[in-house]
């Protein structure tokens, strides 16, 4: 028995845990007014080619533990401006800017946790198969444009493998451990009875 829980700890302490990031640089894309709004799409997955920092090979279904966004926008205008970013359906922060100046604090960070407020929650369990779509609402009438200069997401994800089309799904390393050492325990479980 000794071993059994031996084996499934050194199974259990394995899994690692992975970092993948999507940082789009639109760059140039202006928001003019009140209520209109710039999309995109974070995908951890493929590769998108945007020119931003990409860690991709995130597989659909694992395990999202938390996530860091951060964005960096700017008033072009002498009036403060604010907003709203949404991942998928779910508002994930508010924000506002300096008057003609970047928003503050720059860039604005928002660490999403299980235990945190807000859509928090709901937003790791969307994140699971690793496309998002964002969007960035402006919520001010002031005159000027907004400018959206950088969108970044990274997301820590658990027991993750690279997604390989000719690739057969087997349990990792700490995985196959721990099944192998509850296997033996129970052949020696059956073997003892036998024996009787």
């Amino acid at each position: 028995m000794k071993r059994l829980l031996l084996a499934t700890l050194l199974g259990i302490s394995t899994l690692a845990t992975q970092a993948f990031e999507d940082k789009d640089s639109p760059n140039g894309a202006n928001i003019n007014s009140q209520f209109l709004e710039y999309n995109g799409v974070f995908d951890l997955v493929t590769s998108d080619g945007d020119g931003g920092p990409n860690v991709a090979g995130f597989a659909p279904n694992s395990t999202v533990n938390q996530a860091t966004a951060s964005f960096s926008l700017q008033a072009n205008g002498n009036f403060v401006m604010t907003f709203d970013i949404y991942l998928d359906t779910l508002k994930l922060i508010s924000g506002a800017t300096l008057q003609n100046g970047l928003v503050n604090p720059n860039p604005l960070t928002e660490v999403i946790t299980p235990g945190g407020g807000g859509n928090e929650a709901a937003i790791l369990l969307a994140l699971q198969d690793g496309i998002s779509n964002y969007k960035v609402i402006r919520t001010d009438d002031n005159p000027g444009t907004l400018n959206v200069i950088s969108l970044d997401l990274v997301v820590d994800a658990e027991n993750v493998r690279p997604l390989d089309p000719n690739a057969v799904a087997t349990p990792d390393a700490g995985s196959s451990f721990a099944l192998a050492g509850i296997g033996f325990a129970a052949i020696a479980s059956l073997r003892r009875k036998l024996s009787r």
